[in-house]
């Protein structure tokens, strides 16, 4: 359902765009190269130790915890990589986040910069 001149339309589910479309091409290419937000994230302490309690045991000691470490950041790092663009963590702006997060679906904001 979509909200559009003051009345909601039902049976749209799915907006298509078109990278092919000059206008929008060169719409693409300002968000890209207006936003200063990029694709960022750095593991808690938290989420590092609850990584290596999946990994070793419940209660790991403090020599499995530092031989670890390294090992729990990596992957979580690649888990966050591999999670749909939409939901990955940002840093930047919360309306550039959004902007950038729509664009990389569609073409890859690093690559246009």
């Amino acid at each position: 359902m979509i909200f559009f001149s003051s009345k909601f339309i039902k049976g749209i589910s799915k907006i298509g765009y078109c990278p092919n479309d000059k206008t929008f091409n060169e719409q693409l290419k300002a968000i890209c190269l207006s936003t200063k937000a990029f694709f960022h994230y750095v593991p808690t302490n938290k989420s590092i130790m609850k990584k290596i309690k999946e990994l070793v045991g419940p209660r790991p000691s403090e020599l499995q915890c530092n031989t670890y470490r390294d090992v729990a950041e990596r992957i979580l790092i690649e888990e966050e990589q591999d999670r749909p663009y939409r939901i990955r963590k940002t840093k930047g702006e919360n309306y550039e986040s959004g902007l950038i997060k729509f664009a990389q679906t569609i073409c890859d904001v690093e690559e246009m910069r």
